[in-house]
């Protein structure tokens, strides 16, 4: 278990600036598996879930829903049929939740009631859940520029995943009021603006256009039309399920 008894000095940020719809997941290993909290934000409102997954047995790995508000870094959090998650042999001790943020990391604060190893004493606790997904930083190091042969606008490149987990990023230069299409079949993909945040696409819309719902990724293939900014995006890969069998993206520019 990753046990924090002193405050990391960080550089905090307000995170009630998610994107509307936007996903977040952070994870925390302890002795007996992983914790993992998945969430969505809608304005200041929050809903997701909280799992405890036993790594010795997972039929005896449980998911527990809840809902909550964001109030600039302090997400305060109520669990469904106030049934807080069973993490024995520590104990959840705070509803409120803690983010923190540096240049290159991303972590969710979680107060617990437990055993401390060091003094052999029972006491609480902070316990820090890293970010699932790697920072913009770490993506922009193992990013591959597309290149474009003169006169093309379109560009292939193949792929290949060693696992689920595993990432293609690519970089691509494009700009403001451009068009960017994306494909990518068996793949999930997700898009990084200029500015480092995290592009969210249209899931779906009203005839009026009045409603709207928003994903942070999309499927096989994506539209950005118009192109927010000049600059260079980033376009992350990932297989979309443990049996698919990418075999290439293709980019596509037009004016």
């Amino acid at each position: 278990m990753k046990i924090t008894l002193a405050f990391l000095i960080l550089t905090l940020t307000s995170f009630a600036a998610f994107a509307q719809g936007e996903s977040k997941c952070f994870q925390n290993d302890s002795l007996q598996g992983a914790n993992v909290v998945n969430f969505t934000m809608n304005g200041n409102k929050v809903s997701g879930t909280f799992s405890v997954e036993n790594s010795g047995d997972a039929e005896s790995s449980k998911t527990y829903e809840f809902s909550g508000t964001l109030t600039g870094d302090v997400l305060k959090v109520q669990f469904a049929g106030n049934a807080l998650p069973d993490v024995a042999p520590s104990e959840m001790k705070s509803l409120n939740w803690t983010f923190q943020k540096t240049a290159d990391k991303e972590i969710l604060r979680i107060k617990f009631y437990g055993k401390n190893y060091e003094t052999n004493r029972y006491a609480d606790y902070f316990a820090d859940f890293d970010s699932c997904e790697p920072s913009y930083a770490a993506l922009t190091k193992t990013a591959k520029a597309v290149q474009f042969t003169k006169g093309k606008s379109s560009a292939t490149a193949p792929i290949s995943f060693k696992n689920i987990a595993e990432r293609k990023v690519f970089l691509v230069n494009i700009r403001k009021g451009q068009t960017l299409q994306l494909d990518a079949a068996g793949c999930k993909i997700s898009v990084y603006l200029p500015n480092g945040k995290l592009y969210d696409f249209v899931e779906w819309e009203s005839e009026d256009g009045n409603e709207k719902t928003f994903t942070s990724s999309m499927i096989d293939q994506i539209t950005i039309k118009p192109i927010p900014q000049t600059g260079n995006y980033l376009v992350v890969l990932q297989k979309m399920a443990e049996e698919a069998q990418p075999g290439s993206v293709t980019f596509k520019i037009t004016n």
